[in-house]
């Protein structure tokens, strides 16, 4: 170094800072210089500046080297409980007295932070570790409120009737032992599902059974009596048997004739045939089965806003349907049938208003409901059978109005496109 420094500050005009830093970056050591006691330059100021090492010569070097002018002094110092080796060489410099100083203590140690650097040390430290907590409580987050969200699906899925969803049964905690309960309480759900659905079918059965027993009983007994009537007039030998026989034989077809309606009535309520459907005029589908009324005491009229309305219906069924309203009506001891149609929208709308006695509130609910009728010959299957048909092609049929002045079905269905 002392070499480095005369050979360079004799052969260049560089100021002394400069070279002492060519000198650092060139030997690649760390060094000090005293102008006599005080300390001018240091290749690692921030240990004098921290307080670390004092920045006046030590008095031992000063002595040896300016007061006596020795020209070199090695010693042992001791900082911080470590002992280091230091030299300190008088580099004679002409103008004034330097003293250059090299020691292990310095050529080993790192510096410490300053303040400025310790606070971005520690901000950095306390950024990191908030970042994996957020990271940390968003998993925490998850793990925890993810079984609540299967959960929730799961109960909207069951809300809406979906029976065959089950949530993955994770963990061994309260969330564990609370998805184990929901799947069970699933399952004895599903199995209630189809306990009920054979129960009622069961129950509907039993009581097809017991309503095709009904109806079939009503014809069989007059069938009987004039059988058992016939059966005596031949045995007394009466006179009037001829005239009984073609009584009876007049029965008993006129009841077999009901029987086979009977059993008609209830196979297409059974099975309710898949509708042929098509492009239909809904004007003279529903104008020509009327003239089958016209010996009736009831008068039937027709009205139509349009000459011609296309539906998609099966024309039998709508028919049927048609006239089954019009029939209740004429029972229902009405004097006038009225049966319109008009367009509403995209849909056509059909009306069947009479004057008869009309509906009772209390029942009109239960009006289209299998079974069910008012009239002591009825099966209650006519209406059931149009609004299963009517509802199948996108259509409804409901009492408008009903009072004792009279009752008006309104049906409507999708016009055809």
């Amino acid at each position: 170094l002392n070499s480095y420094y005369k050979k360079y500050n004799a052969s260049s005009s560089l100021a002394m800072g400069t070279l002492f830093e060519k000198a650092k970056a060139d030997l690649n050591i760390d060094f000090n210089c005293y102008d006599e006691h005080k300390l001018i330059y240091s290749t690692k100021k921030y240990f004098y500046e921290s307080g670390i090492l004092s920045s006046t010569l030590l008095p031992e070097a000063f002595l040896n080297t300016i007061v006596l002018g020795g020209n070199k002094l090695f010693i042992k110092e001791k900082k911080f409980g470590e002992e280091y080796y230091s030299v300190y060489m008088n580099i004679n410099d002409a103008n004034k007295p330097l003293i250059l100083s090299v020691n292990t203590l310095m050529n080993k140690a790192s510096v410490p932070l300053r303040d400025v650097e310790l606070d971005i040390f520690l901000f950095g430290i306390l950024a990191v570790a908030l970042i994996l907590l957020i990271i940390f409580s968003t998993i925490l987050a998850d793990q925890i409120s993810s079984p609540i969200r299967r959960l929730t699906h799961a109960t909207r899925s069951i809300g809406s009737g979906d029976l065959n969803f089950e949530i993955e049964e994770t963990g061994s905690g309260e969330i564990g032992e609370l998805s184990q309960g929901f799947n069970m309480m699933i399952r004895k759900l599903k199995k209630s599902q189809v306990e009920l659905a054979q129960l009622e079918r069961e129950t509907a059965w039993k009581e097809m059974a017991k309503q095709v027993a009904h109806e079939i009983k009503n014809p069989l007994t007059p069938m009987k009596l004039s059988v058992q009537q016939l059966i005596t007039a031949y045995n007394d030998k009466s006179p009037k048997f001829d005239e009984i026989f073609g009584k009876v034989t007049n029965t008993v077809i006129n009841q077999i004739e009901t029987l086979k309606n009977i059993a008609s009535e209830f196979s297409n309520f059974a099975r309710m045939p898949k509708p042929s459907i098509e492009k239909i005029d809904l004007i003279p589908l529903i104008k020509e089965p009327l003239n089958l009324f016209a010996d009736e005491k009831s008068a039937i009229k027709f009205n139509a806003e349009v000459n011609s309305l296309f539906i998609n219906a099966d024309a039998d069924h709508l028919s049927r349907a048609i006239i089954n309203l019009v029939r209740n009506s004429i029972q229902a001891n009405a004097t006038v049938v009225n049966v319109s149609v008009k367009s509403h929208s995209n849909n056509c709308e059909i009306r069947v208003a009479d004057n008869g006695m009309g509906i009772n509130p209390e029942i009109s609910e239960k009006i289209f409901e299998a079974n069910f009728t008012t009239k002591p010959k009825g099966m209650g299957l006519g209406l059931s059978m149009a609004k299963k048909f009517i509802e199948s092609i996108g259509g409804t049929i409901i009492i408008e109005k009903t009072s004792l002045e009279g009752t008006t079905f309104l049906i409507s269905i999708p016009v055809a496109e």
